[in-house]
C-alpha cells in the first residue's frame, strides 16, 4: 500500500514538503493558506491506496480522457476524490481545479472540473466519509466542507455559481415524499437507493 496524495504531489508544488512540515503527532502548528507545503501531509486529501494502481494513477488528471478509475462498485470512491480535490483547491493558494485536461506537469492547475462535479452528485458523502472527516477534525482541526455541505460545490464551480449559499437554508435535490400517520414514539427508517443505504432514526414526541 501507497500513501496517495489525491491532489498529486507535483502537480501541488509540496513534493517536498515533508521535511518542512511537523509531524501531526508531536509538533504542531497552525497554518494558513499560503503554506502550501502542508498540503502534503493534509489528511483531507491522503488515502492508502494499492502500489501498482498508485503508479497507474500518476499525475494525471481525473476524467474520461485522462484517469478515469475503476467502474462499478469499486468506482465508489469518486465523490470523495472529487471532495478531496475541492478542498484542497480552497484551502491552499495557487492550487485550482479546471476544466479540461492540463499537461500533466502542470503545477497548480487539475481537472477535469466537470468530471468532478458529476462525481460528487453521482457518489454522495457516505457514513465512513463523514466519520473520516469528523475523525480528521479531532486532530488537524479543520474539516473538509464539501462532505458537511453536499452542494457547495456547485455554488462554487457548478450551475449556482454567483449564488449566495446560505448554512442555514436547508436544499434538497430530487426529492421523494412518502405521508405516513405515525403515533408517538421512536423509529427507524430504513432508505434504500441505488444500492446505497441510510438508516436513520427518527423520534415523534
Amino acid at each position: 500500500w501507497n500513501r496517495e496524495h489525491i491532489y498529486p504531489q507535483s502537480r501541488g508544488g509540496f513534493t517536498n514538503g515533508t521535511s518542512d512540515t511537523p509531524d501531526g503527532i508531536n509538533v504542531w502548528v497552525p497554518s494558513d493558506a499560503t503554506m502550501l507545503s502542508h498540503g502534503h501531509a493534509d489528511a483531507h486529501h491522503l488515502r492508502a491506496e494499492d502500489g501498482p494502481e498508485n503508479s497507474s494513477r500518476n499525475n494525471k488528471d481525473y476524467g474520461l480522457t485522462d484517469y478515469n478509475g475503476f467502474s462499478g462498485n469499486a468506482g465508489s470512491w469518486k465523490g470523495d476524490v472529487a471532495r478531496a480535490v475541492f478542498y484542497m483547491s480552497v484551502r491552499y493558494n495557487g492550487l485550482n481545479v479546471v476544466n479540461g485536461n492540463p499537461p500533466d506537469s502542470t503545477v497548480g492547475q487539475l481537472g477535469d472540473l466537470a468530471t468532478l462535479l458529476q462525481w460528487n452528485v453521482n457518489d454522495p458523502a457516505d457514513d465512513f466519509e463523514m466519520n473520516r472527516n469528523n475523525y480528521i477534525y479531532t486532530w488537524q482541526q479543520n474539516r473538509n466542507p464539501f462532505i458537511d455541505y453536499p452542494y457547495l460545490a456547485d455554488y462554487i464551480w457548478g450551475s449556482r455559481a454567483g449564488e449566495a449559499f446560505s448554512l442555514s437554508a436547508p436544499d434538497f435535490s430530487e426529492t421523494s415524499t412518502l405521508q405516513v400517520n405515525l403515533a408517538s414514539g421512536l423509529y427507524i427508517a430504513k432508505i434504500v437507493s441505488e444500492g446505497k443505504t441510510a438508516i436513520r432514526k427518527i423520534v415523534i414526541q
